[in-house]
């Protein structure tokens, strides 16, 4: 019966590693025609999307897709070698297949959801994660900055009115900030730190996010960055 149950799991196991690699990480099966990469997703950073059809883009598509294919290098890591944590990037290939990567570590799960965890903790090829990383020092990071008056104040947002002569006015005349604790919410003069109750409705902010607002109305920004009290 022991017999039985130890070749049902390394049956199982065989299943999970071809599914999760074969079925899924081959060159062949890869759609390459736009990869994302999502990082650093507690701070709102915008992910960043590369396609074939722009030149520039496609010698990064062909770096990722050469290491991604490397099939005989995914191996399901034991339990005990397992670390405590999330992932911290996730790379996207098409609408298809997801990589999420833990920290600095080279393993993570390979599926069709982000997912801060995932469902199978494997080895993934080397070098993915530097490779990731190098991209994102390169490419990310990309902060944008405006100036609006605050109409209202809540526990954990803000409503504001961007000034006239913003790129975010042509999007929505009031738009409601949230605040995370990753937001840093300061007085502009002094540096010291504010929390929601020090902010009088009628003042003047600078808001400093990624550029994703959300289409809505009010319209939303999801977590700046930094809020900055003006006056």
């Amino acid at each position: 019966m022991k017999k039985v149950l130890k070749f049902i799991a390394i049956a199982a196991s065989i299943f999970v590693f071809a599914g999760c690699t074969s079925g899924l990480i081959t060159k062949d099966k890869i759609n390459a025609d736009t990869v994302t990469v999502y990082y650093d997703k507690l701070s709102n950073a915008k992910p960043l999307v590369f396609s074939n059809s722009n030149p520039d883009d496609a010698t990064v598509i062909k770096e990722l897709t050469t290491i991604v294919s490397k099939v005989g290098e995914y191996k399901i890591v034991p339990q005990d070698k397992l670390c405590s944590g999330n992932c911290q990037m996730w790379l996207k290939f098409g609408e298809d297949t997801v990589i999420g990567i833990y920290g600095d570590m080279d393993y993570g799960y390979v599926g069709t959801s982000i997912d801060p965890v995932g469902t199978e903790a494997m080895y993934l090829p080397e070098g993915l994660s530097k490779c990731l990383r190098d991209i994102v020092d390169v490419y990310g990071y990309t902060y944008q900055s405006f100036r609006g008056k605050v109409t209202a104040v809540h526990e954990d947002s803000i409503t504001i009115t961007p000034n006239d002569d913003t790129s975010e006015i042509k999007t929505s005349d009031s738009i409601v900030v949230s605040i995370t604790e990753y937001t840093k919410l300061i007085n502009g003069e002094t540096l010291d730190a504010l929390t929601t109750r020090d902010i009088p409705v009628d003042s003047t902010v600078e808001i400093t996010y990624d550029g994703n607002i959300e289409e809505s109305y009010p319209a939303g920004i999801p977590g700046a960055t930094i809020i900055s009290v003006c006056k």
